[in-house]
């Protein structure tokens, strides 16, 4: 019975570590390379206009950095939320040891993801066009430079 938890839970670890590559994709209601496309536009525009433009980006909600169900969220490598164009109430929030109420710890999950050089994350975030009921959620999330990192998610299908 123990050995079946354990093997259950690593299997489950791996699938929410990330999914950089391989294998079947599921649905999402933004193509996922549309999302990795508009997390590097971001950081495109951060290195052409600097830090403090490309927040002031990310938090308009008239700003490039809002299409459709598509926000930007930004941290700094401690975990503080710097930016984010979904809920601007997170903004000066600390999310070490937020889990995404599944036990998964979400600043963990980014972090090691970005660390390796960015890349995809599978997590449980609220749906506002649902009725904030949680629902899995892939996220790219990459480097801006050494001090913060900048990622966008979408919903799966």
């Amino acid at each position: 019975m123990r050995a079946a938890f354990v093997s259950a839970a690593l299997a489950l670890a791996v699938a929410l570590a990330g999914c950089g590559g391989g294998g079947s994709q599921p649905e999402t209601v933004t193509a996922r390379d549309d999302v990795q496309a508009f997390v590097q536009e971001v950081v495109d525009y951060a290195e052409a206009n600097g830090q403090k433009a490309a927040l002031e980006a990310i938090n308009d909600p008239q700003g490039p950095f809002r299409r459709g169900e598509l926000y930007i969220f930004a941290y700094d490598f401690n975990g503080n939320v710097i930016a984010h164009g979904g809920n601007a109430e997170l903004i000066g929030q600390n999310i070490a040891g937020m889990d995404d109420g599944y036990g998964n710890e979400l600043l963990a999950q980014f972090l090691a993801t970005v660390k390796a050089g960015g890349g995809w994350v599978e997590y449980l975030w609220p749906d506002p066009t649902d009725g904030n009921k949680r629902k899995r959620k892939w996220g790219y999330v990459a480097a801006v430079d050494d001090t913060w990192w900048v990622g966008a998610g979408t919903y799966e299908k």
